[in-house]
């Protein structure tokens, strides 16, 4: 069949001249199986009358099916560079794409980690004199109170916590200055005592 002909086309340019992935390219191919039995493209000519109204109504029997905004964006763009390929390769003349809106997505809210469950629960209730109990509270306290990146901590030395700042060297190497609580540095103290 033409469109599948023409499908084969576009997924060995995806392969050879993209340098996509196996796993992508079979991603591709499925999003435009799907979107050729929807539409029951089975020629060339169905092929070349792709327009906004079948991709809107493709669209919205995704969304009805339950695909979350993340997969059916996903589809939609499989499509449009599938159409883009068509276009220059003179096979559809038109953009299809003009008056299709696709989905929002939306970013989940972090989650954040209550004090308590940080210090109460994992640390408060044990009684140590080991050195990396203590370093493991304190780098956790470090994180808790500054919000310093993993990079920065990894570089962090134990001179650069001083009694009311830490000083850390952030990205491009721009040096930071951090307030911190007095209680923060009598961890730092506490766990020199216990190394030495």
């Amino acid at each position: 069949m033409a469109p599948f002909f023409i499908l084969n086309q576009f997924l060995n340019y995806l392969s050879t001249e993209k340098r996509f992935s196996d796993h992508t390219v079979t991603a591709y191919e499925n999003d435009l199986k799907q979107f050729f039995e929807f539409s029951e493209i089975d020629s060339l000519a169905k092929l070349t009358e792709i327009n906004y109204q079948l991709i809107r109504s493709w669209l919205v029997n995704m969304i009805d099916t339950g695909l979350s905004s993340k997969t059916v964006n996903r589809k939609l763009s499989s499509l449009r560079s599938f159409v883009k390929w068509c276009q220059k390769n003179d096979t559809i003349n038109h953009n299809p794409f003009k008056k299709v809106v696709a989905p929002k997505t939306y970013k989940r809210l972090p989650i954040f980690v209550k004090e308590s469950e940080i210090v109460d629960e994992k640390f408060d209730y044990v009684l140590s004199d080991d050195f990396n109990w203590f370093r493991n509270h304190l780098i956790i306290e470090i994180f808790y109170q500054t919000g310093i990146r993993l990079s920065e901590l990894m570089n962090l030395k134990i001179d650069d916590i001083q009694c009311d700042s830490i000083k850390v060297l952030g990205k491009r190497n721009k040096e930071r200055v951090i307030p911190i609580s007095n209680d923060l540095y009598q961890k730092k103290s506490r766990l020199l005592k216990v190394k030495s």
